[in-house]
C-alpha cells in the first residue's frame, strides 16, 4: 500500500511539475519593435511608366514570332521601372504574386537574337538585346516587390552577362565604351537585395499574425494553443535574424551561418517543445537566404569583372 501511495504521489508530483512548465513556456514574448526593418511606401509608377504591362507574355502570344516577342521585351526595358501591381506597398503574405517564369525564358530568346545580330554584323543590335537584359534584370532589382523578383533579376542579370561576354572583341573601342557606360549605370546593388529582405520579413510577419487564426491558407482555421504557436516570441526571432543578415546588429560570416544552421535544424523532439509551430515555420522561412547571399555576391563580383574588360578595350 505504501508503495502504491509513494508510486500515486510521484506520478501527482510529475503532472503538477509538467502542468507548471506548460504554464511557464506558454508565455509570449513582448511584441516586436521592428521599425528598424520597414521600408516607407514608395510611389506607384503609372502604367505607361512601368515595365509589368508592357512586358509580353508568353501564352498570349500565340502565333507570334520571336522577333515580335523580343521587340516588346527591349521595349519594355526602356522604361522607368517595374512594379507588380498587386503587391506594390501590399506586404501581405496573401497578395497575389505576379507571374515571372516567362522572363526567363523570354531573356533567353533576346539573347539569341543578340547573337544572331552579332554574326549577321548587325552590331548595334547585338547591343542593343543584350543591354537590354541588363535593363529589366535592373528593373525588377529596384522594384519593391518579393525576394522572388530579385531571384529572376539574379538569373537575367546572369543571362546578360554570358551575352555580353561574346561582344567584348568585337566592338569597337567606342562602343565598348558605351556598353560600359551602361553596365556602370544599371549594376546589381547589394542594397536592393536588402530591401527584397526587409519586404520578406515584412509578408512573413503579416503571415505569422495570420496563421494562429485561421486566414492563412498553411493554419488550421483554429490557434493550436499558447504552448505551440507563439507569435510574438516566432516574429522577435524572425526580426533578429533579418538583423544580422541585413548587418544592423553585427557578426561574421560564420556566426550567421552558425544562427541559420541552429534554427534550420528541427530534430522530431520540436513537436514537445515551447512553440514549436513557430519553430518550423522560421525553418521554412528562412533556409535559403544565406545562400541567395552569397549568390549575389558571386553575380557582383562577375558582374564587376566584366564591366573592366569593356573599360579595358
Amino acid at each position: 500500500m505504501k508503495t502504491l501511495r509513494k508510486t500515486v504521489g510521484m506520478i501527482i508530483f510529475f503532472i503538477l511539475i509538467l502542468i507548471v512548465y506548460i504554464l511557464l513556456f506558454s508565455r509570449d514574448a513582448a511584441t516586436v519593435d521592428d521599425a528598424d526593418l520597414l521600408l516607407d511606401p514608395v510611389e506607384v509608377l503609372d502604367q505607361s511608366n512601368n515595365a509589368y504591362y508592357v512586358f509580353p507574355i508568353i501564352d498570349e502570344l500565340s502565333g507570334a514570332t520571336d522577333r515580335a516577342i523580343t521587340d516588346a521585351f527591349i521595349a519594355a526595358s526602356k522604361l522607368p521601372g517595374y512594379q507588380c501591381p498587386t503587391v506594390v506597398n501590399k506586404y501581405s503574405a496573401t497578395a497575389q504574386v505576379c507571374p515571372l517564369n516567362d522572363l526567363r525564358t523570354i531573356a533567353y530568346l533576346v539573347a539569341d537574337r543578340s547573337k544572331s545580330s552579332l554574326l549577321a554584323g548587325d552590331i548595334a543590335d547585338a547591343m542593343e538585346s543584350a543591354l537590354a537584359i541588363v535593363l529589366v534584370a535592373n528593373q525588377l532589382a529596384d522594384s519593391p516587390g518579393l525576394l522572388t523578383e530579385e531571384l529572376v533579376s539574379m538569373a537575367l542579370y546572369g543571362i546578360a552577362l554570358d551575352t555580353l561576354d561574346q561582344l567584348v572583341d568585337e566592338l569597337s573601342p567606342a562602343q565598348n565604351y558605351q556598353v560600359a557606360k551602361i553596365l556602370q549605370q544599371y549594376s546589381p546593388d547589394s542594397t536592393t537585395l536588402m530591401n527584397a529582405y526587409r519586404v520578406e520579413y515584412m509578408t512573413s510577419k503579416d503571415m505569422i499574425g495570420q496563421v494562429g487564426s485561421g486566414s492563412h491558407p498553411i493554419g488550421s482555421g483554429e490557434s493550436p494553443g499558447p504552448y505551440r504557436w507563439q507569435p510574438n516570441r516566432t516574429t522577435n526571432e524572425l526580426a533578429d535574424w533579418y538583423r544580422l543578415v541585413l548587418g544592423i546588429e553585427p557578426a561574421s560570416n560564420t556566426e550567421i551561418q552558425e544562427e541559420l544552421e541552429t534554427i534550420a535544424s528541427i530534430s522530431p523532439l520540436v513537436v514537445v517543445q515551447p512553440n514549436s509551430i513557430g519553430k518550423m515555420l522560421l525553418a521554412v522561412i528562412l533556409g535559403s537566404t544565406s545562400s541567395i547571399t552569397a549568390r549575389h555576391s558571386q553575380l557582383e563580383q562577375r558582374y564587376s569583372d566584366l564591366l573592366t574588360s569593356f573599360t579595358t578595350k
